[in-house]
C-alpha cells in the first residue's frame, strides 16, 4: 500500500508542475521564456564547471594514454585501419594464388605444434578407486 500512496504523491506533484506551466504559458510568457533560458544557463555553467575540474583531474589520464598510443600506431602503420589493410593483402594473396599456374604446393605442419602420445593401451582399474 504504501507504494500506491507514493505513486499516487508523485501524479499529483506532477499534475501541478504541468499545470502551473500551462498557466504561466498563458498569463506570463515572458517570464515562463526568462525562467527557461536562466535554468538552461545555469545548467550550462554547472557542466562546463564539472567538465573543467574532471578534466584538470587524473580522471582523464586514461584518454591520455589512449591517444599517445593511437599517435604512435598512426606513425607506424599509417592513417589506415589494420582490417581494411589486412583485407586488402588477403585479397591481393588469393588474387596471386588463382593467377599461378602449377602443382598443388605441399602443406607443412607447423613446428610449434607436437602429438603427445598417451599411454592408451593401459585401462584404468575401476577397482582400484
Amino acid at each position: 500500500m504504501p507504494f500506491r500512496k507514493m505513486n499516487l504523491f508523485v501524479y499529483i506533484i506532477m499534475a501541478l508542475a504541468v499545470f502551473g506551466i500551462f498557466y504561466q504559458l498563458l498569463f506570463d510568457t515572458a517570464q515562463l521564456f526568462k525562467y527557461i533560458l536562466m535554468t538552461v544557463g545555469f545548467a550550462a555553467i554547472l557542466f562546463g564547471i564539472f567538465y573543467f575540474f574532471m578534466k584538470r583531474r587524473g580522471l582523464s589520464g586514461f584518454s591520455k594514454q589512449y591517444r599517445k598510443a593511437v599517435k604512435q600506431s598512426k606513425r607506424k602503420y599509417g592513417n589506415t585501419s589494420h582490417n581494411q589493410r589486412m583485407y586488402k593483402a588477403t585479397v591481393r594473396q588469393q588474387r596471386n594464388k588463382s593467377h599461378q599456374p602449377g602443382k598443388p604446393k605441399a602443406t607443412r605442419s607447423a613446428a610449434h605444434l607436437r602429438v603427445i602420445d598417451g599411454k592408451k593401451d593401459k585401462k584404468k582399474n575401476r577397482a582400484s578407486f
